[in-house]
């Protein structure tokens, strides 16, 4: 679920808005950068920016897609966003907590309150440097912080399957590379989806020799899961000149 917030900078702690950096009314960024916290992508895991940071507009409205269905890069500008908020929140909530300019918080700007400048967040959503974790990292008041979200999987190998079409089911699947076989190629593979027929009482796993072989030569076989082996529907599928399998679960 995911909701879109408005003026959402608290007025003590950030009383000239989450993206000015100067200190005097307006905003000096329309992306996600600001006085607190500098936010931005690291998917090729270059320890920057991209400079491909999401943009509000003049009306700073940062309104992007989410959905947890599509692989990470569809939904990078809303990761972003999102990184950029909480961080934002945080650097609000502590600065009640005592932690404010005058103890060493992250700002480029402490608008003459104490402490050293020039220490704003650098948050990086999406880091391509690891999986499943996340880390914060910072040195002594006046130097940057640095934070990397990762990505989190289900397992080591995640893949996507898109559908191009009909648009009734057009979208991105998550899906799970089989522990056999050859790897999932680095190039996406493209074909036209074909059911498999087989002689088995349960026609469409392909638990026996498939029957529609003419229709599925040179296609992406689809088996439904279960009454036999992997394997086996695999072995099936390639008997009938298939390209590639999924095996779709019966659940």
């Amino acid at each position: 679920m995911s909701e879109l917030v408005v003026n959402p900078a608290d007025t003590v702690a950030s009383p000239f808005g989450w993206h000015d950096v100067d200190g005097q009314i307006g905003a000096e960024y329309t992306i996600t950068r600001g006085n607190n916290v500098h936010a931005y992508h690291d998917a090729d895991d270059t320890n920057d920016s991209s400079g491909d940071e999401p943009d509000g507009g003049a009306d700073l409205i940062f309104d992007f897609p989410y959905n947890p269905a599509d692989p990470p890069e569809a939904y990078r500008d809303a990761a972003v966003t999102n990184l950029f908020y909480w961080c934002n929140v945080v650097h609000d909530v502590w600065y009640y907590y005592g932690f404010d300019e005058a103890a060493g918080n992250f700002q480029l700007n402490n608008l003459g309150l104490g402490g050293e400048e020039g220490d704003y967040v650098r948050a990086e959503a999406q880091d391509g440097s690891g999986v499943n974790n996340a880390n914060f990292s910072s040195s002594a008041d006046g130097s940057s912080a640095r934070l990397q979200m990762y990505l989190w999987t289900n397992q080591a190998n995640t893949f996507f399957l898109e559908v191009l079409n009909p648009d009734t089911v057009a979208g991105f699947y998550q899906t799970s590379p089989a522990s056999f076989g050859p790897p999932v190629p680095d190039t996406p593979l493209v074909g036209t989806l074909v059911q498999a027929i087989s002689g088995s009482a349960s026609a469409t796993d392909a638990c026996e020799a498939i029957t529609n072989a003419a229709e599925i030569e040179g296609n992406i076989a689809l088996i439904d899961r279960g009454n036999c082996a992997f394997t086996d529907k695999v072995s099936n599928a390639q008997n009938a000149g298939a390209s590639a399998v999924i095996v779709c679960n019966n659940e």
